[in-house]
């Protein structure tokens, strides 16, 4: 037996450790505890040997191995040409079986999360040498396990395979961090790496866990893609309602007024618009129609107010040949012929006679009508739209209008408040009639700060119809390009409009009055020079002009 093995064989004498060598020629030597240990299983364990010692010499711990009911700890090592085994019965020892038992298990356990987890586990000692990673890099970086164990985290991150380095950041911080890192592979990995200390304080292992956020972040670009686009097309969409309206609103009660008949024109039910005079209840319906799947049908407007009692059944239903005297040959379509396949607008709904209602009625209710002079009811396909600046509700009270026409007609009511309501919207109101009265008349004329302040200020009980007079004879009558509070004056004493004058001095009735009479005679006064054009130009007798001229001592000259 080579001396410096003899030395080991003696000294493990003293330890329950039973010591086998083994020689380059195959011979067994055994000290006496291993004897004992192996008395009966001598060819097994050579056998063992042969089949497992390059195995034994890589794995540098305890292996536990079975020889028939018997079992055994074993540790191989190189020296000076043998081969040394270091035995252990566990029948000697039964508390390192159970903690060898349990480290078995242990080690079965994280061999599981290393093999199975998506994320990848990564374990690298205090100089950042590689000592194990999960199965999961390969998917991440591209190479199996195998090729980071032993290598450097300091090598690995100057390759490229991933940056920055946890695994250094955690050594040179000495605290957990997290950061996302990225491959070679192209992917994003969100890494958090902890550090673990011995005892004594000191840093001896980092743990690292990466996770792949490469499809979180896509997802997530996507989102932020579509969220985007959903933004620009609700901006376009938003553009493209104010391009249809008839006029550009700023009101919130507007702009509620149209998404609803944005709404309402996706479908055929009926519609009912209430409003005071010249709000725009026409334009609305009109709008309503262009919206709709009825767009490229006709839009045929009914005044029930204009047209005489005696004709209007004639004019809305048609008649047949015959059916009175003077009928013309043939018969003649009524309106609602003539709006077969898209809308008929029932503008004053408020006006038709009671004697009417019941037809309309029938064609409200089952889209069926029967022409003047005739007996067989008629199909009708047309969606009907009606309006009126009357309170209906209150007609129906009075037995002036039919409740169950009023309930047919009123299956979606939108309400136009009056511009006195939404002073707001007079603002784009203007400057929309101003470019339009420029463009007709060829003009380039604008309003000064005051007539605008007044404009503002002014009730306009006529509403929209009003004030698109105002601004068309603002523009035709006017002399100079930038239109002034003199001007106005002589307009507002042309016409109906009576004008305060829009400062904020506090006068009587009577001052005010007094006031704004002799500028207006002035005004008067300085552009026909003569009463007889002045008392034509302000609609009074020719004696009334000389009077007021008198008691204001204004002179002709």
């Amino acid at each position: 037996m080579n001396r410096s093995l003899l030395h080991f064989f003696e000294g493990s004498s003293a330890f329950n450790i039973g010591l086998v060598a083994l020689s380059p020629n195959h011979d067994f030597e055994m000290n006496q505890y291993a004897q004992m240990a192996l008395s009966g299983l001598e060819q097994e364990f050579f056998n063992y040997i042969q089949a497992n010692k390059d195995a034994l010499l890589r794995d540098h711990r305890f292996t536990k191995f079975d020889l028939k009911q018997h079992s055994f700890f074993i540790r191989a090592k190189q020296w000076d040409h043998h081969l040394l085994f270091c035995l252990l019965p566990l029948s000697d020892f039964p508390f390192i079986q159970d903690e060898m038992m349990k480290s078995t298990y242990l080690t079965e356990d994280l061999n599981a999360i290393f093999s199975s987890s998506w994320d990848v586990i990564f374990v690298a000692d205090a100089k950042g040498t590689t000592l194990r990673v999960s199965s999961a890099c390969e998917k991440l970086w591209g190479y199996p396990a195998q090729y980071f164990i032993g290598k450097s985290v300091y090598e690995l991150e100057e390759e490229g395979l991933f940056k920055p380095s946890v695994t250094r950041l955690v050594l040179e911080q000495k605290r957990q961090v997290t950061q996302l890192q990225e491959t070679k592979t192209g992917r994003r990995l969100y890494v958090t790496g902890t550090p673990v200390f011995n005892d004594a304080g000191e840093l001896v292992r980092v743990i690292n866990t990466s996770r792949d956020i490469t499809g979180e972040t896509r997802l997530k670009e996507e989102l932020n893609f579509y969220r985007e686009q959903v933004e620009r097309y609700e901006k376009e969409l938003i553009k493209l309602k104010r391009e249809q309206r008839p006029f550009e609103m700023r009101s919130s009660v507007m702009e509620k007024v149209y998404d609803l008949s944005l709404r309402v024109a996706q479908v055929n039910s009926t519609v009912l618009i209430t409003g005071e005079t010249g709000v725009g209840k026409s334009f609305l319906a009109r709008f309503i129609h262009s919206n709709s799947e009825r767009a490229k049908g006709p839009f045929i407007t009914v005044n029930c107010g204009s047209i005489p009692e005696n004709l209007l059944e004639s004019e809305l239903f048609g008649y047949i040949e015959g059916a009175f005297t003077g009928a013309q040959k043939g018969g003649k379509p009524g309106m609602v012929d003539m709006a077969e396949g898209g809308t008929l607008f029932l503008d004053e709904i408020g006006e038709l006679p009671l004697g009417l209602q019941v037809k309309l009625l029938q064609l409200v209710q089952d889209k069926t009508f029967i022409p003047v002079g005739g007996t067989k009811p008629k199909q009708a396909d047309v969606r009907i739209i009606a309006a009126t600046n009357r309170d209906l509700k209150e007609m129906v009270k009075n037995k002036t209008f039919r409740e169950d026409l009023y309930y047919r007609l009123s299956v979606i009511p939108i309400h136009i408040p009056p511009l006195r309501e939404r002073k707001e919207d007079i603002i784009t109101l203007i400057y929309t009639f101003l470019n339009k009265y420029n463009q007709t008349y060829n003009k380039s004329k604008s309003i000064s700060q005051e007539v605008f302040n007044y404009l503002m200020e002014y009730d306009w009980p006529g509403n929209i119809r009003e004030l698109e007079n105002m601004i068309e004879r603002i523009i035709v009558t006017t002399e100079h390009d930038m239109v002034t509070m003199d001007d106005i004056i002589l307009i507002a004493g042309q016409s109906e409009h009576k004008y305060t004058q829009y400062n904020t001095e506090l006068l009587t009735l009577k001052e005010a009055v007094e006031k704004t009479e002799k500028e207006i005679l002035l005004q008067a006064l300085k552009k026909y020079g003569n009463t007889t054009e002045m008392a034509k130009a302000l609609g009074v007798n020719q004696s009334t002009i000389s009077r007021k001229l008198r008691k204001y001592k204004l002179s002709m000259q």
